[in-house]
């Protein structure tokens, strides 16, 4: 669609579409506070769940102005949840304006137009202007016994396991012979090359972790499952009522058992003699990134990062194990 058309339309869709809510309006930065790559952006939106999950995985309020200083180019984000209708849901992108227009959706991604819609579409474009790049991968340090450290970058699409892989523990025999692994970024990551040394460095510019939650258990990412005990939004996931009134959160392939009953993504009741998915294949949580114990702590917030090695995962066509070419 032509940038003319999306603005008629949408601006024929957002008039009124807030009348009788309250609209609220979340100055953040994606990226660390101070560096010269970190990007401001402006959200205006209808949606409670979206302030709250900008708080984060963006740094998001009063920091956020002090980044911009005199500074008139930030990131405008427009968001309406409208009637959820998906004939009209759209969610666009005006690079030349450096402007994001998304409306009729709840869905983290469509929603937080902190994350992929300006840390991944709206920064490819500035870092083509800006010769840098944003790219769809999770960042990762590698430590081992000898205290050297080798960082890491992956790319993968979505829901296949880079939040599993970025918090992984090193199984036990390496543990005890002195191996460690630090998360920087489970999803996007913004790279440069030293003109001077010729070395790839990278920063997360993300604040927190919007992992998928089914899956999730003790074996397959113990840190996410330790992160998720507190201070986290759970989204399309099912609810089990407990005996005095409230609910619990549960989902397929967790380390509970599958509850009696329970009312469903869709809020409806569920039993497990449906035969049907109780928590959506897509439900999320937002995790803090204080939470997570890999979470590396001791590098300066304005360092760049040295990469030393790359991992793409190419398509399936090109190689069907899919396993990743390194």
């Amino acid at each position: 669609m032509h940038d003319k058309a999306a603005y008629a339309r949408l601006r024929g869709l957002f008039a009124g579409a807030m009348k009788g809510k309250t609209m609220y309006v979340i100055p953040f930065v994606m990226g660390p506070i101070g560096s010269p790559l970190a990007k401001v952006g402006v959200q205006v939106t209808d949606s409670l769940y979206v302030v709250v999950s900008m708080g984060i995985m963006t740094r998001m309020g009063n920091v956020a102005w002090e980044q911009l200083g005199d500074d008139d180019e930030f990131t405008k984000c427009m968001h309406a949840l409208g009637d959820v209708n998906p004939d009209r849901r759209y969610i666009c992108h005006f690079p030349m304006d450096n402007t994001i227009w998304s409306f009729g959706s709840g869905y983290g991604g469509n929603a937080l137009l902190g994350k992929k819609c300006l840390a991944l579409r709206i920064a490819s474009h500035l870092g083509r202007l800006q010769d840098w790049m944003a790219e769809h991968m999770l960042l990762m340090g590698v430590e081992n016994p000898d205290g050297e450290k080798t960082y890491v970058a992956a790319a993968f699409p979505s829901a296949c396991g880079k939040t599993n892989f970025a918090m992984m523990i090193p199984p036990e025999q390496y543990r005890k012979a002195g191996w460690k692994i630090t998360t920087l970024g489970d999803d996007i990551a913004w790279m440069w090359v030293d003109e001077k040394s010729g070395r790839l460095h990278a920063i997360n510019p993300e604040f927190g972790y919007f992992g998928v939650v089914p899956g999730t258990n003790s074996k397959s990412n113990p840190n996410a499952l330790k992160c998720m005990a507190r201070d986290t939004i759970f989204t399309n996931v099912a609810l089990v009522p407990l005996d005095d009134g409230s609910y619990d959160v549960w989902w397929e392939d967790s380390d509970w058992a599958a509850p009696a009953k329970a009312i469903d993504w869709q809020g409806k009741e569920w039993t497990p003699a449906m035969g049907t998915k109780a928590a959506h294949p897509n439900s999320r949580s937002p995790l803090l990134r204080r939470t997570i114990r890999c979470w590396i702590r001791r590098t300066p917030i304005r360092r760049r990062t040295d990469f030393r090695h790359r991992i793409r995962r190419t398509p399936q066509q090109d190689r069907p194990a899919r396993v990743p070419g390194v």
